[in-house]
């Protein structure tokens, strides 16, 4: 017998709703999260160990929003950051002869030419003569802000830089758990206020009073604590000036020069010889340079040849 229409609609309605469980599936959305957060982590430590293993510290230039430059240590052996703050308004001198510029366009002209960052790097270092090996455009800021949000977001977002992934985590790691100094250069000896030659106010450098605390965090622990001496040879015919702003910077990096020596005239960048290869790792990082080992040489002695490619 046919049931009524009735009937059937008695039935559909006494027929149980699926129930769908909210809090049940949230907690095992929350239990999954936690255990991905902790794999993350625990394989940043695993890497962030490798890294530090065999990189001291990474320093690192970042423009900012005002058109000013930071400079950040990461320094593994300490533990800390020390970021400087240089003024959008300073007047620097831009390495490979494209004159002098005001630091807020020194990122710009960077791209013009094709370097991106590494004509600011190069222009630290001849300027400052800071031993700058890293530099990243304004999305690297979030690792300087204190926030893990903002530091997990530099760590995965796509932006210019010459930072491997690992360098990214190893800076990630240190931005959540190292101690913070912070120095506006414009507020030391470094810089000195002074009208530019367009007429603006700005500030000028001042190199004869670079503060020893400043020394002290662009320093290399193995350099400084081998006493390193360095001898500069110089085989492209380079100019006075360029190797007196070598010996600056290498003095910057903790090594002391005892001497320059002019040698002929070769092809090629730069070479640095050294007993171990760890010791001259910085070298290889800041200038560029090849490394030869020289077994004869005593613990802490360097040589280093500069030849006509050489740029700074």
């Amino acid at each position: 017998m046919k049931q009524s229409r009735l009937v059937k609609r008695k039935l559909e309605k006494t027929k149980k709703k699926p129930v769908i469980r909210i809090g049940k599936n949230f907690a095992k959305l929350k239990r999954h999260l936690i255990i991905f957060a902790s794999l993350f982590v625990g394989l940043c430590l695993i890497f962030g160990f490798v890294v530090n293993s065999h990189r001291r510290r990474i320093i690192l230039a970042i423009p900012l929003s005002d058109g000013g430059v930071s400079v950040n240590v990461f320094n593994n052996r300490s533990n800390s950051i020390t970021s400087f703050k240089i003024p959008s308004e300073t007047l620097v001198s831009a390495s490979r002869n494209l004159g002098f510029w005001k630091i807020k366009s020194i990122w710009r002209l960077g791209i013009d030419e094709k370097l991106y960052g590494k004509l600011l790097s190069e222009t630290l270092a001849k300027s400052f003569y800071f031993p700058v090996d890293s530099w990243a455009s304004y999305e690297a800021n979030g690792f300087l802000s204190g926030g893990f949000g903002a530091s997990l977001s530099s760590l995965f977002s796509s932006y210019k830089t010459n930072l491997s992934f690992w360098d990214k985590i190893n800076i990630f790691l240190m931005s959540n758990t190292s101690r913070r100094d912070f120095s506006d250069l414009k507020e030391t000896s470094l810089l000195e206020e002074a009208v530019l030659p367009d007429g603006d106010r700005g500030f000028r450098i001042s190199n004869s009073n670079i503060q020893s605390e400043i020394v002290s965090a662009f320093a290399d622990p193995v350099l400084s604590s081998k006493s390193a001496t360095v001898s500069i040879f110089n085989q492209g015919q380079l100019a006075n000036d360029k190797i007196v702003g070598v010996g600056m910077l290498l003095e910057m990096m903790g090594a002391k020069v005892i001497g320059s020596f002019s040698k002929g005239s070769s092809d090629f960048n730069c070479q640095v010889e050294a007993r171990d290869k760890e010791a001259a790792f910085e070298f290889q990082r800041i200038l560029g340079c090849s490394i030869q080992i020289a077994p004869d040489l005593g613990d802490g002695e360097f040589k280093l040849y500069l030849g006509r490619q050489f740029v700074l």
